[in-house]
């Protein structure tokens, strides 16, 4: 008998199939673990793993930080779900070997955590987050510019996407020099103010990359020093801004 849920696949009354990523992990009890998990079905979702701190527990990898994992999960009698079974698709553990690359990552992780919530539809955002991790982890890129990256995307999920192909407020496609916080939107010439930011042709050119690329695509691009420091500059006001 099918269970009735919205969410995930439901394989019985109760049990819920989904993936998931763990964004935080805190050791309760002698034996257990609350876990903070983004999932594709059930936004994000915190979840007790009974015995995930024993030595030979079936939860032992798929309860580490970073574990992406098949999960059936169950709901309790009261707010936490229940892990009923755990397959580890990836730990990303290589990370571990990078202090640089875990700093990044561990940064990454934690804002989806504190800019994500419980049945909100967080299926693009964990797959923005798996493909970020396996960037950071895979590959030799500049970590600045995979941060970047990875922030605007998730900005642009939230709600938060920049106007970058015309002007934000006369709709003028020429002469776009400036970046305006406060419209959230490129200026042009005639149209910025004294506190706008000034923008060049390559950080315009990548934010319209970032803002419109599709995901498997957004990493797929380099810039120059010049322009990544133009972009992280632009990043940090506005996603302060943004979430402020």
């Amino acid at each position: 008998m099918r269970g009735k849920y919205r969410g995930g696949r439901v394989t019985s009354n109760k049990l819920i199939k989904t993936k998931g990523i763990v964004l935080s992990e805190a050791n309760y009890s002698e034996t257990d673990k609350i876990l903070t998990i983004l999932t594709y079905d059930l936004g994000k979702v915190s979840c007790i793993a009974k015995g995930a701190r024993r030595n030979q527990s079936r939860f032992l990898a798929s309860s580490q930080l970073f574990a992406f994992s098949d999960l059936i999960l169950f709901k309790g009698n009261g707010e936490l779900y229940h892990i009923n079974s755990a397959e580890l698709i990836d730990s990303f553990y290589s990370l571990r070997y990078n202090l640089d690359k875990l700093d990044i990552a561990m940064e990454c992780v934690k804002f989806v955590k504190d800019n994500t919530y419980e049945s909100q539809n967080t299926f693009n955002i964990l797959k923005l987050i798996i493909n970020t991790l396996y960037i950071i982890s895979a590959s030799e890129k500049n970590l600045t510019q995979i941060k970047n990256v990875f922030y605007i995307k998730f900005l642009c999920m939230l709600g938060f996407a920049p106007q970058i192909k015309q002007c934000g407020i006369c709709g003028k496609c020429e002469e776009l020099t400036a970046f305006s916080v406060k419209n959230k939107s490129v200026l042009c010439n005639e149209c910025r103010r004294k506190e706008d930011l000034d923008i060049s042709v390559g950080v315009r050119l990548a934010l319209e990359y970032i803002v419109h690329s599709k995901l498997k695509d957004i990493f797929s691009f380099e810039v120059n020093e010049d322009v990544l420091k133009e972009l992280d500059l632009i990043r940090k006001i506005y996603v302060e801004t943004a979430l402020n």
